[in-house]
Parts: structure tokens; sequence; C-alpha cells
């Protein structure tokens, strides 16, 4: 088990980490040399659906598992709220097929994000949780920093893939406020990340302001929270569990 020091030294790409679960699956890579030849969207679509039918059980027990775990994880420094989410079938057909990403290396097939008041009490809990973590629970780690990514201006929140039963489960930390503005610079991102050259200077410039507000000290309510795409299948409010 690394130490947090270890892991937030470390500039790691979260995306492209083979699940454990699939190396090796034959299924799995049948369909992916198809994506990669070109196959008749017949073809790929009959062999994306089959992998879909013999792993949805075992994406639905890292689900839940990866849930239960957070949330015994998190009574000390309790969030505000935390959103679980699998992601929809149809964006994941998307992304193998249309956009060419390999089936078993993605990491965000179920995801979770858990907002705090404050940046500091987002920070003092991926400490905690990392530390106390079991065995190889957390495959990796980043925290983005300012400068990092150029073009949106991304940067605060924390990522962490955990390892949970061969499935990577991507956890999103941050707090409210940066959940509220990271919402609404990803419009400008969904609205820009397939035009040719990249998104405007106007695009660039908005994403970047958004994203400074967010990581801005202070906490308020704001007016536009849940992002679209995000498609929402649980919210749980901490205050309800205890």
């Amino acid at each position: 088990m690394k130490s947090f020091k270890n892991f937030i030294s470390e500039e790691v790409l979260l995306e492209g980490l083979p699940n454990k679960a699939f190396i090796g699956d034959k299924d799995i890579a049948k369909l992916e040399r198809a994506v990669a030849s070109g196959a008749p969207k017949a073809v790929t679509d009959e062999l994306f659906d089959k992998v879909m039918d013999k792993y949805q059980s075992l994406l639905d027990r890292s689900f839940d598992k990866a849930k239960a775990i957070i949330k015994q994880n998190s009574r000390k420094i309790p969030p505000i709220k935390m959103y679980f989410n699998a992601k929809p079938i149809k964006s994941i057909k998307d992304k193998v097929i249309n956009r060419g990403k390999r089936f078993s290396e993605l990491n965000d097939l179920v995801r979770g994000t858990i907002t705090f008041k404050t940046s500091k009490e987002a920070d003092d809990w991926v400490k905690a949780f990392v530390r106390k973590a079991p065995g190889n629970l957390v495959g990796e780690y980043e925290k983005k920093e300012k400068g990092q990514e150029t073009q949106y201006g991304y940067y605060g929140p924390h990522h962490l893939l955990l390892d949970v039963g061969g499935i990577y489960f991507e956890l999103q930390v941050m707090s409210r406020k940066m959940w509220s503005y990271k919402a609404a610079a990803h419009d400008i991102y969904a609205q820009n990340r397939s035009k040719a050259g990249g998104p405007s200077s106007g695009a660039r410039h908005m994403s970047n302001k958004l994203f400074n507000m967010g990581n801005q000290s202070g906490y308020r309510r704001e007016s536009f929270e849940d992002d679209d795409e995000w498609e929402l299948v649980e919210e749980i409010n901490f205050e309800d569990m205890i």
C-alpha cells in the first residue's frame, strides 16, 4: 500500500488501466479486435451485447460493494452528499464502438462522487481514506493541480480508482462548490470535445474561469448542480444515514 505522500507526488492519468476481471477474456478481446478492424456495426453490436450480458452482474456487485466501502469510511468526516452512478449502457457502447476505446480499459463503468462543504474537508477525507484503505483497494490516485490541464483549465478534484472485485470504481472527491462549477464547465467540454481544432478561445476562457471560481474558498449553494450527462442513479444525503 502506497503512502498518501507517494500518491500525491506521482503524476497519474486515470484512464486506460486494465480491469483485472477482464484480463484474458476472449469475448472482450474479440470485441476490441472487431472495433479496431472496422467490422460492420451489426457485428460489433452483437459482440458488445454479449460482453455486457456476461459482466453485468459483476458490475452490479462491484457497484454495491464500492458504495458500502465509501459509506463506511465517511463517518468521521461526513460529506454533504454522495452520488453513485453506473455508466449507462448507451454511453459505454458509444465510447467503445464509436470512439474506439478499449472495453477492457474503461475505468468509469461504475463511479461515484462525494462532496464536502470545503476543499479542506475533501482533502482530509482522501488522506484518511488512502491511509486506512486495505491492501490494494486504491489502484491509482490523482489530484489535478492548477496548470496541468491547459485547454479547459481543469483542476482541484481528487480522482481515485478503487479495485473492487477486479473492476475499477472511479471515485471523485471535491467540495460542493467545485461540484457545481464543474457541472457548468462540463457543458462547455461536451459542446467542444468533438470540434476540429478544439474549443474556441472564448470557450477555453469561460471553462478556466469556472474552475478558478470553483476552487476559491467559501461556501454557497449554487443553482447549477447536476450535470445532465451524469444520469444520477442514486443520491445519498449523509445526514439521513446518522
